[in-house]
Formats: structure tokens, sequence, C-alpha cells
């Protein structure tokens, strides 16, 4: 996939790229201290708009940003797919612990299993951490809105700090060698019982 650099200067990056009938166009813009990137499609014949957003602080970073998203993109079908799911989104939330400053909720998306987890603490503020499956990245406003809404966060008279977390099901498999022929089998991943 060939893109093409319009501009790339202290304040602003730009690329884009016509692939068949669909023109792709990435743009980090420097506002306020941070980096604001945007991953734009436009179907030639106007049918299909759909805007990627995300943040970083430097330009180093959104640079990383950018030379993943190029490699990563979405088909007409699957945009239709995101868009359908986004106005169907339905959680169901049940509580897996509870102490006095920490809870633990799991929640299943549209009926899915419940593999996605927020973790809570209480201390002069209310931190929340979401942890959900990387398919539903294109829904972390809905899905916040959702959790804010089923657990009543909006009725806290506290500070709020949410931060939101996706995961992917990977595995990596290590070899050490201790002796000669004694070799040790090491598996590091994280493992939600996921059928995908």
């Amino acid at each position: 996939m060939m893109w093409s650099l319009l501009v790339d200067d202290n304040e602003l990056i730009m690329l884009e790229n016509i692939e068949h009938s669909m023109k792709i166009r990435i743009e980090a813009r420097f506002n306020n201290q941070n980096w604001e990137i945007y991953k734009t499609y436009h179907s030639v014949d106007g049918k299909i708009s759909f805007t990627e957003e995300y943040e970083c602080r430097t330009k180093k970073e959104a640079k990383e940003i950018i030379n993943k998203i190029k490699l990563e993109i979405l088909t007409e079908e699957e945009i239709n797919d995101i868009k359908q799911t986004s106005k169907d989104l339905t959680l169901s939330i049940r509580r897996v612990y509870k102490d006095s400053k920490f809870e633990k909720w799991s929640f299943s998306i549209n009926k899915s299993d419940f593999n996605n987890y927020i973790l809570v603490r209480y201390s002069d503020k209310l931190e929340m951490d979401i942890i959900a499956n990387e398919k539903y990245k294109y829904f972390e406003v809905e899905i916040l809105d959702e959790i804010n809404k089923i657990l009543g966060v909006n009725d806290f008279d506290t500070d709020l700090v949410q931060n939101m977390f996706f995961f992917s099901k990977k595995s990596a498999f290590y070899t050490n060698a201790k002796e000669e022929d004694n070799l040790e089998k090491i598996e590091i991943g994280i493992d939600f019982n996921n059928d995908e």
C-alpha cells in the first residue's frame, strides 16, 4: 500500500492513500501540548465516511502510531460492521469482587462472553481501569458511556480517572536452558478464554 507524505513539520503530519474506491488520510496535529491523530476513510461514491482517533504527547510517539495504523486498513465491509455494532451496543455487567476500597467487575458486549473487566479503586478520587478485547477498540467512547451510566459513576461527588486498555489473545513461548539437556518451558501471556 503506497502512502503519499503531504506534510511533515513541527505541528502537522499528513499522509494520504487512495486505494481502489477508498481515500484514506492520516493527519496528526500538535494541539495544546498533545498530538491528535485522525485516520479518516472516505469512499469515492460518498457512502462511507469513518474516522479513527488517537492521542499522544510527542512527535516521536505520533510517528510510531502513524507507522502502526498505516498497516491496519479497514475494508468497507468492516467499517459498515463497526457502524452497525455501535448502534446496537449493549453491555451486561456483573460484580466479581468487592472490598472497601476495591471492586472488580466483568462485562460482556453484545451478549459475548464476560471476558472484559473493570477494576475500581476508591481513594481521594475514583479510579477505573477498563480492560476490553481489542475488537471493541472502535467503541471506546460508547463503552465508557454505558459503564458510567450502568454503574452510576456520574452521580459520585469525586474526581474520576478512567483508563481504557485493550488486549488481544497472544501468547509467547520461551525456552530457557538450565543445563545441557534440561529445558524449561515458560508461557507468558493473557488468556481470557476468548474463542477467537
